[in-house]
């Protein structure tokens, strides 16, 4: 509504409101709704986005319904099966020999074998890596190796008109010893047995072989072998073409391993571990003796141990995971654990220590007893069946139980398992049938404890957070460990802001207080230009500039951290020192000159007593000792104390000034300079002394702080991200800090300053607080902007995804690595939603941080209203 408005002349006047006027409010009201709340909409849609994608890595594995095929119980007995990647196509193997190929649907048989015709084998080792290798054992002591695998090749239509002239759908038709798929209208997908036998390998082994298990490297298959006459061989074979013949010639090379300690009797299970440089026998009753076998001429024992700790407990089932690396031990109670490899962390320093088998997890501890086990062909999913007809199917690396199925409704022991290779389907087999199950896993190797908890992976001496997606090989586990990335980033932000933060802060304050408003208007616009520098070249800079001239000269630059402040101090107590006329003439110029001479000055000086400094606390060098190969741990105590005792000096000095105040209330300006002079040396003197008192006592008591705070050094680390990620936080929070001391009613400076106070007195105690809300603004936007800085922490940092507070090696962040994986992640894998997991917990600490930051703002600039 108009309000009447009284002019200069007397005469009461109606206010109006020209219509363009009312038209431009309306208009900018109206943009700037819009434009808050299409913000909020971008925002919540981001965080959507991120949703969508991320939470499907929390859904459940699930199954179908299984499908009966019985056909394939009346084969025979069979003691393996296995399933095509399509899994079209199977096949049973027997104990005496016999392959039955069937149809996986119906379990319809296709062809049946005699693999070695009317031989029989006395033992059989079927290849757990996916690769169908297997070897027979013979009577005769030769060894008999192939594959039994499948092939797929895609035909035209036309090269299969006549096999396919009735088929309707995508069924299934019988063609060339296999199963012929329509996969369009043109294009059809064949899988036949590919079935390969060499020629019989003459063993060093003169009597029948009762056990035997293989591996493959390259073209190169390696044996073990228990013969009836006690003796436990290994085979290293050299495979030689015949370039004109194409048939192979395998040179053997044969070692004895020693005779196992204690009973002579034969063992149940014998396993060929890793590249085939370690060998495991196992008994009935759990007793397991653990081989070297990296030297075939001289293999020894390294371990006995006990795979059935519970009493009575008998082996039931001994089976490897992808890799050959960890072991899976089923037994009579039901138990099913996963062994593997580990070198003890007190014999780690050991020279020559060998990594012994250690249980790393148990994946069930009860339950009817474990008759067969499964693995896949391309991760670490492993299946196990029992007497009373159920199966499990677990993640090895988790521990994780994934899916409880029953084979059938008659409780019958699983006498045959397989998982598909790619992990989509399940084969069981018991005596009375068979089932078939099409699972989907779904995102099997994500939980809480594989994300954010340490978890015993596979070689390691003890439980880690490791992130490691990509890897050469498929049986390399998966480490999806975020707390590396998390870390990297508070260990990024951490390093930046106590850089950056005191910096800015105190230009700002010096700015605004110190200097005059033609000097603060060319210092403001001058430091807010360093903003305008991109990320990526600050960067480059770090990474090709910074980074190898610091490694040139590390001590000095720690140096520099104690020479530079001192340099600055004792050039303020000097110009204290100046007489009373000369200071105030020379007043402008202060800065300026102690920038010119007290900066300088201090570099120089940590340049020279670097080689010193080196010499005295670091044993005349500096990387040797961060590796603890010398030296004592006294020099990093006392780069890490000196600033503790320093603050607490500056704490404790104010009850020292106000004593010397009243002793010296009558002095004058001159000798009150001398005195603040002494008291400053002093003061950096006994902070010295304590200093270096308290690391020799700390060092006498044993402690070391190389390998926390300080230890080996890497080019691009901490301290060059620091130093960059800090100049690059700068310019924001010096900026918003000085706005909001700007902001500060000069009639609260002008009442300070007319109450005696000094014009530091006036800054602590009335300007500071009452800008405490801006000031903390500035921080936490200077926060926001570390949290999230990309480009600097990958090009400066060595992107190195590690747990270490040293401020000597490099880190990962989350920013860092969504930037490098993205656009080699596989779009709807896992590795690409824990990625955008990743970008919702950055979304997350964003949001969070800056929740706390406004409560906080909020109650200071209530405490501000006050003043």
């Amino acid at each position: 509504m108009d309000s009447p408005q009284k002019s200069f002349t007397g005469i009461t006047r109606k206010r109006t409101t020209s219509p363009k006027v009312k038209i431009a409010d309306t208009a900018a009201r109206l943009l700037i709704t819009i434009g808050g709340i299409g913000t909020i909409v971008a925002v919540l849609l981001v965080c959507f986005e991120l949703l969508t994608v991320a939470l499907p890595l929390a859904s459940s594995p699930s199954l179908d319904t299984p499908s009966e095929v019985d056909p394939i119980a009346r084969a025979g007995q069979p003691w393996r099966v296995a399933l095509d990647e399509n899994q079209l196509l199977g096949w049973t193997l027997e104990h005496n020999g016999t392959l039955h190929v069937f149809r996986a649907d119906t379990g319809q048989t296709i062809d049946t074998l005699k693999l070695l015709g009317d031989e029989q084998p006395t033992a059989i080792s079927v290849s757990p890596d996916g690769d169908y290798s297997v070897a027979f054992g013979m009577a005769d002591g030769t060894i008999r190796f192939g594959r039994l695998g499948f092939k797929s090749e895609f035909l035209a239509a036309e090269a299969v008109a006549a096999a396919v002239k009735d088929q309707q759908g995508d069924q299934l038709v019988p063609f060339r010893g296999g199963l012929l798929q329509r996969l369009d209208h043109e294009h059809f997908r064949l899988v036949t047995p590919d079935i390969q036998l060499e020629p019989a390998i003459k063993a060093a082994a003169p009597s029948p072989i009762v056990l035997i298990d293989h591996l493959v490297q390259g073209s190169s298959p390696k044996f073990c072998t228990f013969s009836a006459d006690g003796k436990t061989r290994l085979l290293s074979t050299t495979v030689r073409q015949n370039l004109m013949t194409g048939k192979n010639t395998y040179v053997v090379s044969t070692g004895e391993l020693p005779a196992p300690p204690g009973s002579g009797d034969a063992p149940k299970f014998i396993k060929l571990a890793g590249r085939g440089d370690a060998v495991y026998l196992a008994w009935d009753d759990g007793r397991s003796v653990q081989y070297d076998t990296r030297n075939l001429a001289k293999p020894e024992v390294v371990a006995e141990l006990d795979l059935t700790p519970q009493n009575n407990a008998k082996l039931t089932a001994l089976h490897f995971v992808l890799g050959r690396g960890t072991l899976l031990v089923g037994d009579s109670t039901g138990r099913l654990s996963a062994w593997f490899r580990a070198i003890d962390p007190v014999e780690s320093h050991a020279t020559g220590a060998v990594a012994k088998l250690v249980e790393a997890r148990v994946l069930r501890s009860q339950g009817a007893p474990i008759t067969t086990l499964a693995n896949s062909a391309r991760n670490r999913v492993v299946a196990a069946g029992a007497l009373d007809g159920s199966i499990e199917v677990y993640f090895v690396t988790s521990g994780q139980r994934l899916l409880n199925v029953s084979a059938g409704s008659k409780s019958e022991p699983v006498s045959a398992l397989a998982l598909a290779p790619k992990a989509d389907g399940m084969f069981a087999i018991t005596p009375s049938g068979a089932r078939r199950w099409i699972v989907d896993l779904k995102h099997f190797d994500v939980s809480f404890s594989t994300l954010f908890l340490p978890v015993w992976y596979e070689g390691y001496s003890s439980p880690k957070n490791i992130w490691q997606s990509t890897a050469g090989s498929d049986d390399v586990e998966p480490k999806f460990g975020f707390m590396p990335l998390v870390f990297g980033t508070l260990k990024a932000t951490f390093y930046s802001m106590i850089i950056g933060v005191p910096l800015a802060l105190l230009a700002a304050v010096f700015s605004n207080a110190y200097l005059s408003s033609g000097v603060r208007a060319r210092v403001k616009p001058t430091i807010e230009l360093m903003a305008s520098l991109p990320s990526v070249v600050l960067g480059f800079i770090a990474a090709m500039v910074i980074a190898p001239w610091i490694e040139d000269r590390v001590t000095a630059v720690l140096c520099s951290l104690v020479t530079v402040p001192w340099a600055l101090l004792m050039g303020a107590h000097l110009w204290q020192m100046l007489p009373r006329k000369v200071a105030l003439h020379y007043a402008r110029w202060r800065l300026l000159l102690m920038l010119l001479v007290a900066v300088p000055v201090g570099l120089e000086g940590a340049l020279l007593i670097a080689p010193t400094v080196e010499s005295w606390l670091f044993a005349d060098d500096l990387n040797r000792w961060l590796d603890g190969q010398i030296g004592t741990g006294q020099g990093a105590w006392m780069f890490l104390l000196a600033p503790a005792y320093a603050f607490a000096a500056f704490y404790f000095s104010r009850d020292v000034n106000n004593y010397l105040r009243m002793r010296t209330a009558d002095w004058r300006h001159e000798r009150l300079a001398v005195l603040d002079l002494g008291k400053f040396i002093a003061g950096a003197a006994l902070v010295m002394a304590a200093a270096w008192t308290t690391s020799l006592m700390l060092t006498e008591m044993g402690f070391d702080p190389r390998g926390t705070f300080v230890g080996t050094y890497d080019q691009r680390n901490s301290l060059v991200v620091g130093f960059v990620m800090g100049f690059a936080i700068i310019p924001i929070i010096f900026t918003i800090a000085d706005d909001a001391l700007t902001a500060v009613p000069e009639s609260l400076r002008s009442a300070s300053l007319g109450a005696g106070a000094t014009q530091w007195q006036t800054v602590v105690h009335v300007v500071v607080p009452t800008a405490m809300s801006g000031l903390f603004s500035a921080v936490m936007i200077g926060l926001g902007r570390a949290v999230g800085e990309t480009m600097i922490v990958l090009m400066g940092s060595g992107n190195t995804p590690t747990l270490s507070w040293n401020v000597f090696q490099g880190f990962r962040t989350l920013s860092a690595n969504i930037a490098v994986e993205l656009p080699e992640a596989v779009p709807g894998s896992t590795h690409f939603r824990l990625l955008y997991l990743q970008a919702l917990i950055l979304f997350a600490i964003t949001f969070l941080l800056n929740s706390v930051a406004e409560t906080i703002r909020q109650r200071f600039r209530k405490r501000a209203y006050e003043l």
